[in-house]
């Protein structure tokens, strides 16, 4: 039984799959990498969300869940037979791969290897975990797993960080439903899956935005940072949030970039963003700094009447995960211990102390040198690609790079803001999350960077670069 748990992860993964296939197949601006990437936050997000439904209406052990599941595969299943025909345009064409092409995925491979057999070390060292995996993210698959009816009792004031969103717990709690055992395999799986999904997302997006070579240099950079796999590793919730916001991110820079089938990218980027959500409280950050960029972004770029369509799609795909975060808010979840609602007194007036922005500035600082666990400052590295691969801004990309701009730097001034207001010591605090929170956009950085790269073309795309290089 040990090793066949994992069996329980192939629903909500083929769900998430076929989901995927289902939505981007017909646009034919996707690629197998991106889909299978997508694919894998999107079916966890889902069936979390759908559990959870379940267990509020009935309970987590309430027999039948599975019916749902096999009924949701059998309908994507048969719906994706009308898109076997433009599977074809998704298949790569290796005879035209250059010998750059080549050295690239290869790399690519052998890299990501090296980071496999690096989380599995890690995960022996951590089988558990860190402090917040089993402190907060685990215990709470257990008490969904444990709790049977009476499960909802257990979200009292005195659960640590009680108010936290469930993505994670459910998932995990699905798995241990389905397997009928709490196997400490099925937590570091979840975590792996996260991981690595997001490489594959940047570079899977970046494909089919036309970058070809310069889209596996993104992925390199992403499985070469130290910190992702350790993070992963050790089972915080900051990589599925991580892999969330990017997932919103690159479904936001398709609705700019792919007119043509621009709905279908709107509901995905909705839903996304509402995953991102539920995955964990910064994700709520995210939701409100993504809908006011989105707003304003589509009021710019669109008429009115696409304008309007592209709203609307967006709603349909926040839909589900927006509803079941405020049924679990307003129902469940104890108060918030950094925001004290009741009184607010204490954070306005850290506001009101100006020293405390330097202060907070000050502690930050030190971080931009040590983040991602590179042996050099990994901005210098960036600001060398930038130089190297000739950035450009163009009608094309420029909706794109000034939307995921906007939302990495008002994602990181509502972060600034709340160390500002903290009730706990500053410095412990941002030793605590500062770096967390900074992987939360890592990805989505990385997309920011090299969506306004110039692409190295075959012949003459590759003697500008070696031009470069000299």
């Amino acid at each position: 039984m040990s090793y066949l748990v994992y069996l329980t992860l192939v629903p909500p993964i083929f769900i998430g799959l076929l989901l995927a296939a289902w939505l981007i197949i017909p646009t034919k601006k996707g690629n197998l990498l991106l889909l299978a990437s997508l694919g894998i936050p999107m079916g966890f997000g889902i069936i979390s969300c759908l559990l959870f439904l379940w267990s509020f209406i009935f309970s987590p052990s309430f027999p039948g869940f599975w019916i749902i599941e096999i009924l949701l595969i059998g309908f994507l299943f048969y719906i994706n037979l009308k898109n076997r025909s433009e599977i074809k345009y998704y298949l790569p064409n290796v005879k035209k791969w250059s010998w750059l092409d080549w050295l690239l995925r290869l790399s690519f491979i052998l890299v990501a290897l090296i980071g496999i057999l690096a989380f599995m070390d890690y995960v022996k060292t951590n089988p558990h975990g860190r402090y917040d995996a089993w402190a907060i993210w685990n215990v709470r698959a257990r008490m969904i797993f444990r709790g049977g009816e009476n499960w909802k009792s257990v979200f009292v004031p005195q659960l640590f960080h009680g108010d936290y969103p469930m993505l994670i717990p459910f998932t995990i709690a699905h798995s241990w439903l389905m397997a009928g055992t709490e196997s400490m395999r099925i937590p570091p799986m979840v975590a792996f899956l996260f991981t690595y999904s997001i490489p594959g997302i940047v570079t899977g997006a970046l494909l089919s935005m036309g970058k070809k070579q310069v889209s596996w240099l993104a992925g390199l950079i992403l499985l070469s940072t130290p910190w992702l796999i350790f993070f992963g590793s050790v089972q915080f919730s900051d990589v599925p949030l991580a892999a969330n916001i990017l997932s919103a991110s690159v479904c936001l820079c398709m609705v700019f970039m792919d007119r043509e089938s621009k709905l279908t990218w709107a509901f995905l980027a909705g839903l996304f963003c509402g995953l991102a959500s539920w995955t964990k409280n910064e994700g709520q950050l995210f939701l409100l700094v993504f809908i006011f960029v989105v707003v304003i972004g589509f009021i710019f770029s669109f008429e009115k009447c696409e304008r309007n369509k592209r709203f609307l799609y967006l709603a349909i795909g926040l839909l589900l995960p927006v509803f079941v975060l405020f049924l679990f808010k307003f129902t469940l979840a104890p108060a918030n211990d950094v925001v004290d609602t009741n009184n607010l007194s204490p954070a306005l007036t850290n506001l009101t102390i100006f020293s405390r922005y330097s202060e907070v500035l000050k502690t930050m600082k030190p971080y931009y040198s040590i983040f991602g666990g590179w042996y050099g400052a990994i901005p210098v590295f960036f600001f060398l690609c930038g130089l190297v691969l000739l950035p450009r801004l163009t009608k094309e990309n420029k909706a794109s790079v000034l939307s995921i701009a906007a939302i990495l730097l008002l994602q990181w001034t509502g972060y600034f803001f709340i160390y500002v207001i903290t009730p706990h010591d500053l410095q412990t605090h941002i030793n605590q999350s500062y770096s967390r929170l900074l992987m939360h956009m890592y990805p989505a950085f990385i997309l920011l960077l090299f969506l306004f790269l110039h692409p190295i073309e075959k012949e003459k795309g590759i003697k500008e670069f070696n031009h470069n290089l000299t």
